[in-house]
């Protein structure tokens, strides 16, 4: 089944969906490196996140158009993507200090808030 089929039949359903896009840091990397980085260089922090930002940003917005383009083109309505890392969502569920986040608290807070009760149910979309 496709991520619009699972989204569309649950709509249908009234179980509410989160659209997530996991991996964030490894394409944010490649954008990077599309950018010129590489990591075996001798780049500067400064230069390094100032890409990092750049890239992040792009990914973003990338994904954003991405996932609102998909949805119209399914006469769905637009929903908020979530862009996640699995390395700062593990430190945020242990309590460390992840170095860049993204959406992964706002993903846990509204995950959190749409749990009413018991046997509730929800679906996260992976895209």
């Amino acid at each position: 089944m496709t991520d619009i089929a699972i989204l569309a039949n649950c709509r249908h359903f009234k179980i509410p969906t989160y659209v997530v896009r996991s991996k964030a840091d490894q394409h944010i990397r490649n954008i990077m490196n599309d950018m010129g980085y590489y990591s075996g260089d001798d780049e500067s922090e400064d230069r390094k996140k100032t890409l990092y930002q750049a890239a992040q940003e792009q990914f973003i917005q990338q994904t954003r158009q991405s996932v609102k383009d998909n949805l119209e083109s399914a006469n769905m309505p637009d929903q908020r993507v979530y862009i996640v890392s699995n390395k700062t969502m593990l430190d945020v569920v242990n309590e460390k200090q992840p170095e860049n986040i993204i959406h992964e608290i706002e993903l846990l807070s509204d995950l959190e808030w749409s749990r009413t009760g018991p046997g509730e149910e929800y679906v996260a979309v992976g895209c």
